[in-house]
């Protein structure tokens, strides 16, 4: 059985081995799947001395082409290259018929001279096409999610690394929140910003949000501060826009839970003597400007008790939102409408 996971899927990333004729790659994250299969096929194409730029060295196959045509991947695997060497299939697969008839023949007498990559969307444990590609040894799956907190960061990294630039905590924390599912827009929206502030070497908080442009671009900001603030219709409309794909809840849910968690050690303050407006410009870490009001009038709605009883809630979605990932947005959901409904309360 091949699942590539963690650090086997790493390697395999960097380096492909010619071990596996036949890799499939699925998942939700459509932009990281694309992502992968390319990285995959160049890498390959590499190792066996190929050219990667060459258009005469790779075929792709369309999902049309897979429907029309239910010999074609079969028949493009088999046949034999005219000028040597191995040849390369990329097959995109989102929304194939029975693709696991297509498959299965060549799981059972794999091509010796032909790779195949074939991306998929998101494929369900226990699939006919998984379990074909699992049971295999001849071939490797790789499931593709929505970037978390880490991957956004890394995926941060990599390209400020790039462009020779450097990134305030502040920034990195705020751009984080309005990135996440699909990989390839979070990336271009990342060298967008590099592009962007090129010329000034560190980029700053105020500098994605100028390049994000209207207060309409969904953060995690917005889902923690309508559920403080008890604004129901609000959280539902920022719901509803996370779980149609404008945000990965992976990656806002220790953010928002960040959020709280400073409202916490500020309540703390409070309660302690000092005036509101004293505390919004202490705490660490500091709270956006534009957030400033927004907190103080959240600071006057909740006490620390109950504040601690909103973390308790955040802390299971985020942990229940990392080991079950199909239900990420419903767990994250249910404790946001849960705080905002003792908002109301309080």
């Amino acid at each position: 059985m091949a699942v590539l996971q963690k650090e086997a899927l790493n390697s395999y990333l960097k380096n492909p081995s010619i071990r596996y004729r036949m890799v499939l790659v699925f998942g939700p994250d459509r932009g990281l799947v694309s992502e992968r299969a390319s990285a995959i096929l160049d890498g390959l194409q590499r190792l066996s001395g190929g050219n990667s730029d060459d258009p005469f060295g790779l075929t792709r196959i369309a999902t049309e082409d897979l429907n029309s045509d239910p010999q074609r991947l079969a028949n493009e695997a088999y046949t034999i290259s005219l000028f040597g060497g191995a040849r390369f299939i990329h097959a995109k697969a989102h929304g194939a018929r029975n693709l696991q008839d297509q498959i299965a023949p060549l799981l059972k007498d794999p091509p010796q001279d032909a790779f195949i990559v074939i991306e998929a969307g998101d494929l369900k444990k226990g699939t006919a096409v998984r379990k074909l590609i699992e049971n295999s040894n001849d071939a490797a799956a790789i499931a593709c999610f929505a970037d978390d907190t880490a991957s956004l960061n890394q995926l941060i990294s990599e390209e400020l690394e790039a462009f020779g630039l450097s990134m305030t905590k502040d920034a990195r924390h705020r751009l984080v929140s309005q990135l996440g599912g699909d990989r390839l827009a979070s990336r271009r929206e990342i060298q967008k910003l590099c592009l962007f502030a090129a010329d000034k070497g560190t980029i700053s908080e105020e500098d994605v949000l100028a390049l994000s442009g209207d207060t309409s671009v969904l953060s995690a900001d917005a889902l923690s501060d309508a559920a403080a603030l008890g604004q129901m219709p609000a959280l539902m409309d920022a719901l509803a826009r996370m779980d149609a794909g404008s945000l990965s809840p992976a990656a806002a849910g220790p953010l928002i839970l960040r959020n709280f968690q400073v409202l916490h050690k500020a309540r703390i303050m409070v309660e302690q003597g000092v005036p509101a407006a004293q505390v919004v410009e202490r705490v660490t870490p500091p709270i956006f400007f534009m957030r400033k009001g927004v907190v103080r009038k959240q600071l006057g709605m909740w006490t620390v008790a109950r504040l601690e009883r909103a973390l308790a809630l955040l802390s299971d979605a985020v942990l229940k939102s990392r080991q079950q990932q199909g239900l990420a947005t419903a767990h994250l959901g249910d404790a946001l409408i849960r705080i905002a409904g003792n908002a109301r309360r309080g």
